[in-house]
């Protein structure tokens, strides 16, 4: 489907700039601002691999930034030179651990670190916050999560369709 996933920003949305007035401005602003915010999640995604081989390892920074810099062209490669390894590696980052992610960030933060420590971190000093706070993070979230990815990955659809 065009209207999702890369192709939004590849396919459709070249196409709607091309159907507007003074498209190429709005066209060329949107890919500049579309890269600058691609640079600055690479940044912040990477810092923290560069953090965890610098605690982890005791590796320099600077090593630790060429070391990171080469994982990531070698998989920017194969995945420019793969069509199918892209768009698995995109299914997998999005649909598995992206929401798995929350999960356990959700669990982690409410059941092993506990929200008292979350809300002295996150300067929640009024009780009823707490108990609001509580209530999402440890129950709510992850219960909606987990169904949302459940459905998400089909698998309600397959009980259904399989049970019919």
């Amino acid at each position: 489907d065009p209207a999702a996933g890369p192709g939004l920003t590849f396919i459709t949305m070249p196409n709607v700039f091309n159907q507007m007035p003074a498209g190429n401005l709005f066209g060329t602003l949107f890919y500049i601002l579309f890269f600058l915010a691609a640079v600055t999640s690479f940044i912040g995604a990477y810092e923290a691999i560069i953090a965890w081989l610098r605690d982890q390892y005791k590796i320099p920074r600077n090593k630790g930034i060429w070391i990171v810099g080469f994982g990531v062209t070698i998989i920017s490669i194969i995945s420019a030179s793969s069509t199918k390894f892209f768009n698995t590696a995109d299914y997998i980052a999005n649909n598995i651990f992206l929401i798995l992610g929350a999960i356990l960030m959700a669990i982690f933060v409410g059941w092993v670190w506990k929200i008292p420590n979350f809300a002295k971190e996150a300067g929640i000093k009024s009780k009823k916050y707490l108990i609001v706070w509580t209530i999402l993070i440890k129950y709510l979230a992850p219960v909606v999560m987990l169904i949302t990815w459940v459905i998400q990955l089909g698998i309600v659809k397959k009980i259904i369709d399989a049970l019919k």
